[in-house]
């Protein structure tokens, strides 16, 4: 082929102003329409009629409120402890996204994600499985950060060490924290 020969289609497509077809340039003027196109659109409104369809019954949802479909059980909705912070804030509603826990604690994302899977800290899961930390959440994360780096305890020694408080609290012993580790102190959020 050479320069500037143009292969053109053997069926040449015509460009075609639809209000020409279907006779609607006289609506575009000043001129009156037709009064037998008026009748055919009348005609064409008389036969368009819908038959209403009785609605639906409603079906309940099968999935209880806090059903998963994967990953850990959702946290329930009501408090775990019923602490409230400073204010009457509810301590335990997951309002931080992993980045900004991980702002607030100075932690790389990917050791919020570790303590998850060792179950040291379970977050709340949204609907569409994004985490959320509660204040317990970064204050326990805070007490685990204290025993690995004042106190030098491995995760699996942490991990023994909450079970101990959380028996000691089922005991009835009020703040065991602050009774077996006196020098611990809790920055406010």
């Amino acid at each position: 082929m050479k320069k500037g020969d143009s292969q053109e289609p053997e069926d040449k497509l015509e460009i075609v102003d639809l209000a020409d077809i279907s006779g609607l340039n006289n609506y575009r003027t000043n001129s009156k329409p037709d009064p037998d196109d008026l009748d055919l659109a009348e005609e064409a409104d008389d036969e368009l009629t819908f038959s209403e369809e009785p609605p639906l019954p409603e079906v309940p949802n099968p999935k209880p409120e806090n059903f998963r479909t994967r990953g850990r059980p959702a946290r329930p909705a009501t408090p775990r402890n019923g602490k409230l912070g400073a204010g009457g804030v509810n301590r335990d509603k997951p309002i931080f996204p992993s980045s900004i826990a991980a702002d607030i604690l100075s932690l790389h994302p990917r050791t919020l994600r570790i303590y998850e899977e060792l179950g040291l800290v379970v977050p709340f899961r949204t609907e569409t499985q994004r985490r959320r930390y509660s204040q317990n959440d970064i204050s326990k994360t805070r007490f685990i950060q204290f025993l690995t780096q004042n106190r030098r305890v491995n995760l699996e020694g942490v991990r023994i060490v909450l079970q101990m408080l959380e028996e000691m609290r089922q005991l009835g012993v009020h703040d065991p924290v602050r009774r077996v580790f006196n020098d611990y102190r809790e920055p406010d959020i």
